[in-house]
């Protein structure tokens, strides 16, 4: 069977190590600046200036960090308030854990990194909450992994699939679990070319281990639910979806 669709949208970032080694950058360059405003325009210019970003990540960096609610409104950038204080939380918790890193606390390490976790969580909801950009996707992977105890990429995209047609996706998943080798998934741009997509892996990394902890790896293909966070995808699957 050959499911052919438009290609999803997505942030394409995470909270990568990547992405909080630069929100360590951002946080001591912002607190160097104190008492200062400036046009959002000014502001990128400062940060592509000092190296802190390139050009084209920043466009998709501080839009992505204020739909988590890490930062505040930014048409205006005031360097008194422009982490909020969640934000702020998330990024103090991220120095101490890559200072304990460094010198290897193995207990200490754990227990920061269960805070980060959890303050994700809070980010996460806070994402929902607001219904900012591309928080139904991350919704549709928990209400999958909850209802079909596993997910992988194909049939992540084979549920969206069915979401956008209107179509009962039990039987289509059912059969891919079958046999998958007999689906091919195609993606299309507007004139109908074929195009890659890697949607699914930013909204899983935000969702698996290193960031919110709600699924965790099972094999090279799948990730199922985190036991000790049910009680939070259920809350979080009945207060959104």
């Amino acid at each position: 069977m050959i499911i052919k669709m438009e290609s999803i949208s997505n942030p394409g970032i995470s909270f990568s190590e990547d992405v909080n080694i630069k929100l360590i950058s951002l946080y001591k360059f912002v607190e160097k600046n104190k008492s200062r405003k400036v046009t959002y325009s000014d502001f990128q210019t400062e940060l592509i200036n000092n190296k802190i970003f390139l050009g084209s990540y920043i466009r998709s960096f501080i839009p992505f960090i204020r739909n988590f609610g890490i930062i505040n409104d930014y048409r205006e950038v005031n360097y008194n308030d422009f982490f909020t204080s969640i934000g702020k939380m998330y990024i103090e918790n991220l120095i101490d854990y890559y200072n304990i890193k460094d010198i290897q606390n193995e207990e200490i390490l754990t227990y920061l990194k269960r805070n980060k976790e959890d303050i994700l969580c809070l980010l996460f909801d806070y994402l929902c909450q607001n219904k900012h950009k591309y928080f139904e996707k991350y919704l549709d992977i928990l209400y999958f992994v909850k209802k079909y105890n596993k997910i992988c990429k194909n049939e992540f995209y084979i549920y969206e699939y069915c979401k956008t047609n209107k179509i009962n996706s039990d039987d289509l998943i059912k059969s891919y679990r079958e046999n998958p080798n007999s689906f091919e998934i195609k993606f299309a741009d507007k004139d109908n070319n074929e195009i890659g997509n890697n949607a699914f892996n930013y909204f899983i990394a935000l969702l698996s281990e290193n960031q919110c902890n709600y699924v965790c790896k099972s094999t090279q293909s799948y990730y199922q639910i985190n036991n000790q966070r049910v009680d939070l995808i259920n809350s979080i699957i009945n207060q959104y979806i």
